[in-house]
């Protein structure tokens, strides 16, 4: 089964043209499974709108939910006939039970949750339990330092009460009071800060094993707490399969290691790259702390691994600082000839060049793009710019050399979790790398089924580009010449990468001063190297930099 989406706007949304501007320029619309909203409080007068506004947007289901928050009847009846279909109810909460339990049993609403942080007070409980209003659900989030033992007691007094169950910061398989039919197990559930569309099982301070892989309730498991392992204790488990349950011990194992980037996308269109075949062989560079998380991912993945120390490593900009962000070049394949053949390309490049007897940084180059299956002529592009060039001097030379921008072949933003390409390509139309990136996109759809058209949407945008510390990317098209653009919302690429120590003065000083008026207009001009930002077709800003601001109109033919 197709699994469904739930997206949850994190901040509340309360009027129709914020939902415009935000998720629904992300979110395709084959993956409008199901749509929370926070309800506003007190001044809910717009808030009608955005509901209209979500069902007229292909959303299946759209669900209020209340905390914190007296609702009278009338407003809840206003709630319902502007759309949504799910309510979801926070306890403690003044809510009129019976009128939701006329809705319900009436087919208005189609879908009704009681939500209780646990640890809760027995008078919280006594008000879930029993069911107070007919609700289908009880979602139970355990908030920190709760008893497994009285949550599981909570669980299952509740199982003779709702229909579903579901748990939120604990580890399903140590609830023994749950099984297969008590769980929404088909159901993911992505949270929307601005900009990004964040998987539940992405959060940082949840840790995961491959143990875990044998449970039929994977996407309803949330992983389990860092705390609970970060002393080596283990712990006792059980999982969900087909023939009912199977006890093993879990053990820590460095659970530091085992927790999730900010993205657990990210870099994964560089491992289906090769596990796929589309490339031969690929390359991450990493500290030490992340070295044997990334490696444990890999073999997951059924490729082999070949690992460069720091010391065997060239002396580019891929070698890192000192102590532990020091970086390990970790060369993966399938099958270990091409990971090993390109290991020893770096290996032997650094003896040479340490023996004083030097292979040359070009031979190395194009020995090196061949290996990791780089475009014969994006390779030649490369060693052209010469030894000294940055990133940023290699994406400014293929600007000049591009006639199109294919939105597949969009790296500006080396964060992003959708990046198809692992190279800067000689241009923004060569075709050699747009079939990398398309055999890429091809097989991340496969991979992550929720976040179909996600990728096309977010890398076909169109970017202005100053450097690789700023570059903003726009939900409008460019102007016809190529040099400015029409837009709504303006998004900082690498905005997941905080303003803070050993950031340049340079991205601080676009991320204070040249971000807020871009945010607050709707166009811009580039006029040699000045940026000119428009509102209503006025000037409001000029801004001149050391060199031309470029605009990459990624997806417009």
């Amino acid at each position: 089964m197709k699994p469904l989406l739930t997206t949850l706007l994190v901040e509340p949304v309360v009027t129709d043209g914020e939902l415009d501007r935000g998720l629904l320029r992300v979110l395709p619309p084959e993956r409008r499974d199901r749509l929370v909203l926070a309800w506003p409080g007190t001044d809910f007068s717009g808030f009608m709108g955005v509901i209209r506004r979500a069902a007229l947007a292909g959303f299946k289901r759209v669900r209020v939910a209340f905390s914190g928050t007296e609702l009278d009847e009338g407003a809840l009846e206003s709630v319902v006939r502007a759309g949504a279909d799910e309510i979801e109810i926070e306890i403690p909460l003044v809510f009129p039970l019976e009128t939701v339990r006329r809705m319900r049993e009436a087919g208005t609403l189609s879908h009704v949750t009681m939500t209780l942080n646990h640890p809760c007070s027995p008078d919280e409980t006594t008000s879930a339990i029993p069911n107070p209003c007919g609700a289908d659900e009880l979602k139970v989030v355990s908030t920190g330092g709760a008893s497994m033992t009285r949550l599981d007691a909570l669980v299952e007094k509740a199982s003779d009460w709702y229909r579903r169950l579901s748990v939120r910061g604990a580890p399903l398989c140590r609830l023994n009071s749950l099984g297969p039919g008590k769980v929404l197990s088909n159901t993911i559930e992505a949270r929307f800060p601005p900009g990004v569309l964040r998987m539940g099982f992405e959060r940082p301070e949840r840790v995961y094993h491959g143990t875990c892989h044998g449970c039929g309730l994977a996407l309803a498991c949330d992983g389990h707490g860092y705390e609970a392992l970060a002393h080596g204790k283990g712990m006792e488990f059980r999982a969900f399969d087909a023939a009912g349950r199977k006890s093993a011990r879990m053990v820590s194992g460095r659970p530091s290691e085992r927790i999730h980037p900010s993205s657990f996308i990210t870099g994964l269109p560089l491992v289906l790259g090769v596990s796929k075949g589309i490339r031969p062989c690929g390359r991450i560079v990493i500290t030490r702390a992340n070295l044997d998380r990334q490696i444990q991912m890999l073999k997951n993945e059924g490729l082999y691994t070949n690992v460069v120390a720091p010391d065997e490593a060239p002396e580019d900009c891929d070698r890192g600082g000192d102590g532990p962000d020091r970086l390990f070049h970790v060369f993966f394949s399938v099958g270990s000839r091409n990971a090993d053949e390109a290991a020893a390309l770096e290996r032997d490049f650094t003896a040479a060049e340490n023996s004083g007897r030097p292979l040359g940084p070009e031979a190395f180059a194009r020995s090196m793009g061949q290996a990791l299956g780089y475009p014969r002529c994006c390779v030649d592009a490369f060693v052209a710019a010469g030894a000294d060039a940055t990133t940023s001097d290699l994406i400014r030379a293929a600007h000049g050399r591009s006639h199109a921008f294919d939105w597949r072949l969009n790296c500006l933003d080396p964060l992003s979790p959708f990046t198809l390409v692992p190279h800067v390509p000689c241009s923004f139309d060569c075709e050699a790398s747009v079939a990398i990136g398309d055999g890429v996109a091809d097989a991340l759809a496969g991979a992550f089924p929720f976040i179909d058209g996600t990728a096309r949407e977010l890398l076909g945008r169109t970017v202005l580009f100053i450097d690789q510390e700023r570059a903003v990317a726009f939900d409008g098209k460019a102007d016809p010449d190529g040099r400015g653009a029409r837009y709504h919302v303006a998004d900082l690429l690498l905005a997941r990468r905080p303003v803070e120590a050993g950031s340049s003065s340079a991205r601080a000083g676009f991320v204070d001063a040249i971000m807020p008026v871009l945010w607050a207009s709707d166009g811009f001009r580039v006029e040699g190297n000045s940026l000119v930002i428009k509102r209503n077709e006025k000037e409001v800003f000029r801004e001149r930099f050391d060199e031309r601001p470029l605009v990459f109109p990624f997806g417009q033919s």
